[in-house]
């Protein structure tokens, strides 16, 4: 990747260093470059005294018009990338869609050092299949083009890719036909992420990924900001270490119990709050009230139910909604949201909705954000039944991982089990059986995202 100042960048006393950019549109970028050069940001010809480090769009300047006539002129979107990826020191990647770059991204992109790669997706629709997919394919091609222009590929990866950019912006989600690929499997056209695609480098017919993926994106501005900073927060010891955790499962005992002796194996010293049925198929009221309380206090939120973009239940009786959720926000502390339920990452039109509270905001993703979700591991379509993605985790996880890791263990594991790789994980402990086949496994795990800072250390 590339790495340093670049040759023609003069290096000046930072109190009289300056970025100009009199082009709205390339402000963005210019602003990561003026953060990166410890300079200052002007849309406005600087005072004579100041010397322009680097001018971004518009017309170059007359020489004799600033004090540092050999400034570097950058004249488009293309060459004010390729400034500020010279200028990162990271090896992880953010890609988002051209001309989407908010603030906030800005300001995450700086934090975490990261490189950049924008895509141009063609336009498509979420309720149409085949513009879908094309979207999709055409903007995997550009995320491994770019890639291979900064010098990553399988060989030599990069340490994560930070998809910035929601359901619109950049495609979330792949329609893959698994008879294409896999002799033998299920037929029919299985929903899987998109960002698992992005990260697939070698274009692995099994869809399994290579690289750490996650995504920022909301349905509310202000929770895209906050996604951005809770992470490096947390990563820098703002909020003490979490000493419960909750498990709220659809299953009764003692499936409930093998998933809960598995977690407590792999993040020992919890104390954890237990909720669900008693009995299989047992209608289930779930205590609102001592639901949150566990909550409020946890540092990870697991949840195995049937679900929406917009709800959670474990049976077909409604238990929580996004209104809910974010209800109790006030008091909540940062955590971990691990959701095995369908749909709960799939784009919800409010215009196409039958249901009155999803057109007044009701959702459930924005809930799990507004109670401080470091991030939530959500399905983007349907999640076999029975598959157990609470469950694998237990299998390849361990404490310390980054969130974007975790993801991609889950999502290889599965793949590898159902590939039936030589030493492929097993079935996850406590799955009724045949709900635990490979097959099942294979088919929940590729529709889940992690929506949030996939460089968040799991703990």
């Amino acid at each position: 990747m590339p790495s340093g100042r670049p040759a023609d960048i003069p290096d000046p006393d930072a109190a009289l260093r300056a970025v100009y950019c009199p082009d709205p549109e390339l402000e963005p970028l210019a602003a990561l470059a003026a953060m990166r050069l410890d300079a200052t940001l002007t849309d406005s010809l600087p005072v004579p005294a100041a010397e322009v480090v680097v001018q971004v769009g518009g017309e170059p300047l007359d020489p004799t018009s600033v004090a540092a006539p050999d400034s570097r002129f950058v004249a488009d979107h293309s060459a004010a990338l390729d400034l500020v990826n010279s200028l990162a020191g990271g090896d992880a990647v953010m890609v988002f869609r051209a001309g989407t770059l908010l603030p906030e991204l800005v300001l995450y992109a700086f934090q975490r050092d990261l490189l950049l790669v924008a895509v141009d997706p063609p336009p498509y629709s979420s309720y149409d299949v085949a513009s879908e997919i094309a979207a999709t394919t055409a903007t995997r091609d550009q995320v491994h083009a770019a890639l291979a222009l900064l010098g990553f590929g399988l060989d030599v990866p990069p340490e994560a890719l930070v998809v910035a950019g929601d359901w619109a912006q950049v495609p979330y989600r792949f329609a893959r036909s698994l008879d294409d690929a896999c002799p033998g499997c299920d037929n029919g056209v299985y929903e899987h992420s998109a960002d698992v695609e992005y990260a697939n480098l070698d274009g692995d017919p099994w869809g399994e990924p290579d690289v750490p993926v996650g995504r920022l994106m909301s349905y509310e501005r202000d929770l895209v900001g906050l996604a951005t900073v809770l992470g490096v927060w947390r990563d820098h010891g703002a909020f003490p270490a979490a000493s419960r955790a909750v498990l709220l499962d659809l299953l009764p005992a003692p499936w409930r119990d093998s998933a809960l002796a598995a977690w407590q194996d792999t993040f020992p010293g919890r104390q954890w709050g237990l909720f669900g049925p008693e009995v299989l198929n047992q209608p289930f009221t779930l205590d609102h009230g001592a639901f949150f309380a566990d909550a409020d206090d946890a540092g990870m939120v697991l949840v195995r139910a049937h679900g929406g973009p917009n709800l959670l239940s474990t049976l077909a009786a409604l238990q929580l909604d996004g209104a809910a959720i974010a209800a109790s926000a006030a008091s909540a502390r940062p955590a971990f949201w691990m959701v095995d339920a369908c749909a709960t990452a799939r784009y919800l039109d409010p215009a196409r909705s039958h249901f009155l509270a999803d057109r007044e905001g009701n959702n459930l993703l924005a809930g799990i954000q507004r109670r401080l979700a470091v991030g939530a591991w959500l399905s983007v379509e349907k999640v076999a039944q029975g598959a157990g993605s609470l469950w694998w985790p237990t299998v390849v996880a361990e404490a310390g991982l980054t969130a974007g890791e975790l993801a991609r263990r889950a999502a290889a594991a599965a793949v590898a089990a159902y590939r039936g790789d030589d030493g492929a994980p097993g079935v996850p402990v406590g799955l009724p059986q045949p709900a635990g086949e490979a097959s099942n496994l294979r088919n929940a795990r590729t529709p889940m995202l992690w929506v949030g800072d996939p460089l968040t250390v799991v703990e």
